[in-house]
């Protein structure tokens, strides 16, 4: 609004009719101008201060495992206040105390241009793969299923073309590994899996035999 009417406006993002477009404009300060011409002409000016728009989006992260150590989040503008389930207030996430499940984490920018935006974060469980206690084996005896601290994964090892163990559901054949010590291996294969080994030991077949005087 200028005094008296009539006049002509410039600068950058404003129109002849004085409508300033901070669009146009841009971030920063603009000086626009009002100049009154005839035989008493007169000008005026003034600053307009145009602040950037906030940008509060937070750069995608994860999948995590519970293990996983604390991460910094990132975002494209700095100064804004974090929300949600296990994420401190400088934006490190922690999945120990996030839990195992899906997070929203929201990340809040106030003043002029106030922005705020979420991401989903993801925290999976450990899959441990801990052999149970077993064993030792007879030779001769039935196959036996072995068993870990966590169902599922995959099982390997033993002597080299023996299958004496099987691959899906663990059961070991002593007859197929033969006397001796054996490793055998249980794993998940997923990002969030662990891998152990254990020796399993099979006994030779004991002899009965009785001595004549």
């Amino acid at each position: 609004i200028a005094s008296p009417t009539g006049g002509r406006w410039t600068g950058t993002g404003l129109s002849t009719s004085g409508l300033f477009n901070p669009t146009i404009a841009g971030a920063g300060v603009h000086r626009v101008f009002y100049q009154i011409d005839g035989q008493c002409p007169a000008k005026d000016s003034l600053n307009i201060t145009v602040v950037p728009r906030a940008d509060a989006r937070i750069k995608p992260i994860g999948p995590f495992c519970l293990n996983d150590q604390a991460r910094q989040l990132e975002t494209y503008t700095a100064g804004g206040t974090w929300t949600g389930t296990g994420v401190s207030s400088t934006g490190i996430f922690n999945p120990a105390s996030a839990g195992i499940g899906n997070h929203t984490i929201t990340y809040t920018i106030s003043g002029a241009c106030p922005d705020s935006k979420s991401i989903n974060v993801v925290v999976n469980s450990v899959l441990d793969a801990t052999i149970l206690p077993n064993g030792p084996f007879c030779v001769t005896g039935i196959p036996i299923q072995l068993k870990s601290t966590t169902a599922g994964g995959l099982w390997s090892g033993g002597p080299a073309g023996s299958n004496c163990v099987d691959s899906v559901t663990g059961i070991f054949y002593p007859s197929r590994a033969g006397v001796g010590t054996h490793s055998i291996s249980h794993s998940f294969q997923s990002s969030c899996g662990t891998t152990d080994s254990e020796n399993f030991t099979v006994l030779p077949r004991d002899t009965a035999r009785i001595l004549l005087p």
